[in-house]
């Protein structure tokens, strides 16, 4: 239990379920950065082949990672990784 502003929450953080992947399209939409919020993209924009990759078959790949943070019974944040060269890529050594 964690207390916040005086309400107690049930947080937990856990594994993602095989079936709670396509909430990963959400997540990824709600984590682009958007600078000028005048100009928001459509929801489709994940589907562009430099985001798509970072969910495309999630859970696949041996180096695909998720863990949920649920409160009571609602997943309110994600966390994933998964082993690629994309943003975040230190070099070749990471991926082996």
């Amino acid at each position: 239990m964690h207390l916040t502003r005086g309400f107690i929450m049930n947080i937990i953080i856990r594994p993602i379920k095989e079936n709670e992947i396509p909430l990963l399209t959400d997540f990824l939409y709600e984590a682009i950065f958007l600078s000028d919020t005048d100009q928001i993209p459509p929801r489709t924009i994940i589907q562009e082949p430099s985001l798509w990759r970072y969910i495309n078959n999630f859970g696949k790949e041996k180096d695909d990672y998720c863990f949920i943070a649920q409160v009571d019974n609602y997943i309110v944040g994600a966390v994933w990784i998964r082993c690629i060269q994309g943003f975040g890529h230190l070099n070749d050594k990471f991926l082996n």
